[in-house]
Formats: structure tokens, C-alpha cells, sequence
């Protein structure tokens, strides 16, 4: 009885091994044909009758690989707590916070990463990329320093880096940085906007255009980068350049003040003088920033050049009103005075002016002696 109990028993046990190496065969077979699905199935039913390390990473990676990051992420909590330094279980673990956007438990997972293996470059880019999004530059730029330390060759490292030199204007080691990638990969978009940006904030607007033309035709320029290049062909008396490319930032859903205000800047200098009006007065509209007197006084300027003092006067008024510049006063004055049959409103204008204290002795001679003259004539009643 007892060695027809063994043999029943030695026969389950050989009938178990022969159903896990099948179960374990078509797992694998499912898992190298990408059929995650069914791999994954597979992988928990192996590792809820014999639990090995091999099932419960397979496991993790069908689930994660299927998009279903809660499963993936209980079996490589899982599998750290069978294997507290599993490369497989800490790497996963770190890229599916990161995908999550769980930046302290993305950033606790690389920390790990980066004091296993000193001599990996990668991690401490994750690192830097972390502490980027953070708002931790400091931290940031220490994390891809020692990036680049361990691989100079990390170009993402050094448009991370790049990125945070930009943040903080110093402009010197961002284009050392940019300069440094380009030479390794002339052909990068990303590395010739961010050399472009750098110029345009240093007003470099020749360099600008030069590192925006690379790109031409290899990548679709976004509506502010666009707007960039335009402002940079403005700059630069490039007008009709400027025109084709501002026209294409308007495409953008966001303020199109400082758009418009190049446009006209543009339009003016081609001495187109109604596009110029059009998008100034756009710009009006648009306009959210402390620059509106700019644009009343550019559009009552261009009206008065057209001796239309009716449209010029009103917007005198607004950039005076808007930014209570003395000298608007004169213009107001000068314009009233041609305009208006009652001299009362020009003699006021006059006189505000000359009460602000302006220091232009011309038009303050000027308006000291045309409002005199105006007092003395509608004296006489002329």
C-alpha cells in the first residue's frame, strides 16, 4: 500500500512538471510573438502553482507592455520585495511613475538605479529630467553634469542642460552645450531651435535665422517658432521674410498681439500703409500688455501723416491715456489745433503740455507761443 502510495504520488508530481514545462513552453511562445494577452494569462497561472522570479517578471512586463500599468506595477512591487536589487523590477518600477507623471516615486526608483550602477550615465539623465520637471534646477543640473561626466556623448543630456542654461540666461554655457551636440549631430531639429532660442534672447537676430534656416523643410515650424523667425526678419530688415512668417504664427490660439504689432512694423517699412493700420488696430484688440499707447500713437501717427486728424485725434488720446507720455500731449495739441474751429481745446493741450515739465525747449517755445497767439485771437474774435 505504501509504495503504491509513493508511486501515485511520484507520478502526480511528474505530471505537474510535464503541465508547467507545457504551460511555461506556450507562455514563452506567446510572450516572444508579443501576444501579451494570453502571455500574460500564462505567466500568473505558472506563478500561482510554482511562484519563480521568471513568471513574475514576465508577468510585469505582458501587463506592462499591455498598457496596464496597475497589474504591472503590483507584480514588480512584487518581484522588488522577492529581489530588492532586480534591475528588471526597479527599472520598471521607475519608468511606470515616470509615465504616471509621479516624479518623487519616479525619482526614488533612478536614485536606486543610479547607486547600483555609479558607471550608467542613463540614470542620471533620468535624474536631471526629473528634478527638471520638479522645478529642482540646481538639482537638475547636477544630475546631467554627472550624465555627461560618465557619457559625453548623451545628446539628450545635453539638451536637458541646454534647456535649464536657457532658463537661466547663461547664454555662454547653453551655446557651449549646443554647440557641443551639433558637432556630434549637425542634423538635429531640437538642438538648432534651442541654438535659435538662445540667439534670439541674446538679440543675436542674423544667428536667429541662420539656425531657423537649418531646419527648413526637415521639420514643421510650430506657430512660435514661426513668430520667432519673424520677429528675427523684422529685426533684421528682412520685411518681406517677416511677413511670411509672422502670417503663419497667426495660426496660433494664443495672444497674437505681438504678432500683429511686427506685422505692422512690416507692412509699414514695405510702406504698405492700410496692412500696417489693419494690424495695428489687431493688435489693439489683441492687446493684453503695457504696450497699448504703443499702438494708438504708431496708428494716430499714421493717420496724421494721411491728414485724417477725425481717426488720428481719438487715438492720441488713448496712447495718452494708456501711457501718459507729455509729448502725446503736444501732438494732441498740434492735431486740435488744425482740426478743431474751437482753438479752447488746442490752448489746453498746449497748456498741459508745457505744465508737464517736458524738457524740449523747441516744442515747449512752440506751445508757449501758439497758445498765446490763440488766446489773443479768439480775444479779438477772430
Amino acid at each position: 500500500m505504501l509504495r503504491l502510495t509513493l508511486l501515485l504520488l511520484s507520478l502526480s508530481s511528474t505530471f505537474l512538471m510535464a503541465q508547467q514545462d507545457s504551460l511555461l513552453v506556450a507562455a514563452t511562445t506567446a510572450f516572444d510573438t508579443q501576444d501579451y494577452e494570453q502571455a500574460l494569462d500564462l505567466y500568473e497561472t505558472i506563478y500561482s502553482q510554482d511562484s519563480t522570479i521568471q513568471s513574475l517578471e514576465r508577468a510585469g512586463l505582458s501587463a506592462s507592455r499591455l498598457g496596464m500599468h496597475p497589474r504591472a506595477r503590483q507584480h514588480f512591487l512584487n518581484l522588488e520585495l522577492r529581489d530588492s536589487t532586480s534591475l528588471i523590477a526597479l527599472t520598471q518600477l521607475a519608468n511606470l511613475y515616470e509615465q504616471e507623471e509621479n516624479i518623487p516615486k519616479a525619482i526614488k526608483y533612478h536614485t536606486r538605479l543610479s547607486r547600483l550602477y555609479p558607471d550608467r550615465g542613463y540614470h542620471f539623465r533620468k535624474l536631471g529630467a526629473l528634478y527638471k520637471s520638479a522645478g529642482l534646477r540646481s538639482d537638475a543640473v547636477r544630475y546631467y553634469d554627472q550624465a555627461l561626466k560618465l557619457f559625453p556623448q548623451d545628446l539628450a543630456a545635453i539638451r536637458g542642460l541646454s534647456e535649464l542654461y536657457l532658463l537661466d540666461r547663461q547664454f555662454v554655457n547653453a551655446d557651449s552645450m549646443l554647440r557641443a551636440g551639433l558637432a556630434q549631430d549637425s542634423l538635429n531639429n531640437r538642438l538648432h531651435l534651442l541654438m535659435a532660442r538662445s540667439q534670439f534672447l541674446q538679440k543675436a537676430y542674423d544667428s536667429t535665422a541662420y539656425y531657423m534656416e537649418q531646419i527648413r523643410g526637415q521639420y514643421v515650424l510650430k506657430p512660435h517658432h514661426e513668430r520667432m523667425l519673424g520677429h528675427a526678419y523684422v529685426q533684421v530688415d528682412s520685411f518681406e521674410r517677416a511677413v511670411y512668417h509672422l502670417m503663419k504664427a497667426l495660426t496660433n490660439d494664443g495672444s497674437k498681439e505681438y504678432v500683429h504689432y511686427n506685422l505692422f512694423v512690416a507692412h509699414e517699412a514695405l510702406e504698405d500703409t492700410e496692412s500696417a493700420k489693419y494690424h495695428l488696430q489687431e493688435a489693439i484688440k489683441e492687446g493684453t500688455s503695457d504696450d497699448l499707447d504703443l499702438y494708438h500713437r504708431n496708428l494716430a501717427r499714421l493717420y496724421n501723416e494721411e491728414d485724417n486728424l477725425k481717426e488720428a485725434i481719438p487715438h492720441y488720446q488713448d496712447a495718452y491715456k494708456y501711457g501718459e507720455d507729455p509729448l502725446v500731449l503736444f501732438y494732441l495739441a498740434r492735431a486740435s489745433d488744425v482740426y478743431y474751429k474751437d482753438k479752447n481745446v488746442a490752448v489746453r493741450y498746449y497748456a498741459r503740455f508745457i505744465k508737464s515739465g517736458y524738457d524740449h525747449p523747441e516744442y515747449r517755445d512752440y506751445s508757449g507761443k501758439r497758445m498765446r497767439y490763440l488766446k489773443e485771437h479768439m480775444h479779438q474774435g477772430g
